[in-house]
């Protein structure tokens, strides 16, 4: 699949970018947090329904603050969706 992504489409894609480095950075932020909500012993349900709003917020925070384009494109749909962009 890589091979034909690369040659056949000429799509520029690489493992190893600082996009995806930051990509995985942030996402290993997941395990720690996740593990502070299940020390608070609330059960299974309980730690799930903290640990993911809290995650996705951090997630979408860290990556505005460093200007990830996707996310920026992604904020802006989203203003404009609510219509506080135009």
């Amino acid at each position: 699949i890589f091979w034909y992504i690369r040659v056949k489409l000429s799509i520029p894609f690489h493992f190893i970018s600082r996009q995806n480095l930051l990509y995985v950075g942030v996402s290993l932020l997941f395990i720690p947090i996740t593990l502070l909500v299940r020390n608070l012993g609330l059960g299974y349900i309980w730690t799930a329904v903290i640990s993911v709003p809290v995650c996705a917020a951090l997630y979408f925070t860290l990556l505005l603050l460093f200007k990830d384009e996707t996310m920026w494109m992604l904020f802006d749909k989203g203003l404009k969706m609510l219509r506080l962009k135009k």
